[in-house]
This record gives C-alpha cells, sequence and structure tokens, in this order.
C-alpha cells in the first residue's frame, strides 16, 4: 500500500535496490505506483554507439511481443492536464520486418486512436536511412516558423555524387554528372553551380526538354525523385 501522502517521499532507484510504493488496482492486470515527490533513476551504463539494449536506467520491454511490420511495443501514455483521459503517448514501432528497424511514434490526438494520430517515426537500423525523420499522417505538418536548411554539401567531383547528406548542394568539380547516388523517392535537391558542369538528360535524370544542361557558375537546378531512382527536372535558374 502506499505511505501516507503526508509523508511525500523521493524514491531513489540506484541500480543496487529498488524502492517503491504501489498496489494491484483491483479487476484489472494492470500495478500502479505512485509517489509523492521526485524520482530519480540511477543506473545503467551509458548508451555507446552499439546501442546495446542492456544499457540506460530505464527499459521498456515488449521481448514477448509478437515482431511484425508495423506491429506496436509497450510504450508511455500522458493524461491530460488535470484530467485522467489519454492525451499523449510515446510509443515503439516496428517500420519494416527487419526487426533491426524500429521508430518512435509520437501521438497527441483526444483519442488515440490508431490511424488518428499525429505520428514521428525516426527509422533506426540498416535498411532504413538511419538520419532520416519520416512524418508519414496524411493530414500533412504545419509549421509556425520559418523553416532553414542549415546543411549545404559540396558534392563530391565525380559522375555520380551521393545526395543522402540532405537537399542543398553546390557542385563539387567539372566532372559531367549522370546521376545522383542515395536518393530517396519524395527527396528534393537543389543544386547551385560552382563550375561550368554538365548534366546529362537520361533514365535516371530526366531534365526539361529531354537536353543535357550545361550549368556555368551561379545556375541552379531543382530535381525531385518522384518515381524510385528517376530525378525529374521541376526548375532551374540560368544566372
Amino acid at each position: 500500500m502506499f505511505p501516507s501522502s503526508t509523508t511525500r517521499p523521493n524514491v531513489s532507484i540506484d541500480g543496487s535496490a529498488t524502492r517503491t510504493w504501489g498496489y494491484i488496482i483491483p479487476d484489472t492486470d494492470k500495478q500502479e505506483f505512485r509517489s509523492w515527490g521526485a524520482e530519480r533513476f540511477v543506473g545503467g551504463d551509458l548508451f555507446t554507439a552499439a546501442l546495446s539494449t542492456t544499457q540506460g536506467a530505464v527499459v521498456i520491454d515488449s521481448s514477448d511481443l509478437s515482431a511484425g511490420s508495423g506491429n506496436y511495443g509497450r510504450g508511455i501514455t500522458y493524461t491530460e492536464i488535470g484530467s485522467a483521459d489519454m492525451r499523449g503517448a510515446i510509443v515503439p514501432r516496428q517500420l519494416t520486418a527487419d526487426t533491426d528497424v524500429v521508430g518512435l511514434e509520437f501521438w497527441t490526438h483526444p483519442s488515440i486512436t490508431l490511424g488518428a494520430a499525429v505520428e514521428l517515426l525516426m527509422a533506426l537500423g540498416t535498411t532504413s536511412d538511419p538520419d532520416l525523420v519520416e512524418f508519414p499522417h496524411a493530414g500533412g505538418v504545419s509549421f509556425g516558423a520559418r523553416v532553414a536548411a542549415t546543411l549545404i554539401t559540396t558534392l563530391a567531383d565525380d559522375a555520380t555524387p551521393s545526395v543522402s547528406a540532405g537537399n542543398l548542394f553546390k557542385t563539387g568539380g567539372t566532372t559531367t554528372i549522370t546521376d545522383f547516388d542515395n536518393g530517396i523517392v519524395g527527396q528534393t535537391i537543389k543544386i547551385l553551380a560552382a563550375h561550368s558542369v554538365k548534366i546529362t538528360d537520361g533514365a535516371p535524370i530526366i531534365l526539361a526538354g529531354g537536353a543535357d544542361y550545361d550549368m556555368t557558375d551561379s545556375d541552379t537546378l531543382t530535381l525531385t525523385m518522384y518515381n524510385d531512382q528517376v530525378w525529374q527536372e521541376d526548375s532551374r535558374s540560368v544566372n
């Protein structure tokens, strides 16, 4: 049972002993723990690049649940302030059939129903870009301020430079470009010519008019990958 509310203890879990107060909620399978002071969790190792599941002070275990693309694990749910109604959650979700690719969904919705939540997925694994943050909710994303891409990358001086680093690029040399590697469907890239360089029209890059684009210093080109591994020209400026 809980200690008296007037006690208001600080709960400390230091790795060598566990001191909590709680009880089983009657007629449910839930157990409630409550404290009347600050809770401090001290223990576990700092995370390393390996992201070992044995590290960290708090582990939410979903190991007994069924794996599968789109399946959810156990998460953290938040009530409305001043009410017991559930208003938000952070839940792990398996993004693909590859069990290494697990993301987090942040739900904020009055009913927290599947398909109605605002979802933010971050893929961590080998079959998805580990730096990619996806907003898959069909309702779109609204920003109340400017959104600035602060990273402008210089492309490698080769025929198929990688564009995995972002969306804004400068040319890296004069080698004719026949494709841009490591793009993903839905990605838009903007290229500023810092040299005189040819962009070749072809199956990987579809340019306006079906002709090569001989860029000179300060010219720009905007491409979008609407279909897998095919860049389509959106616009250009000849400066």
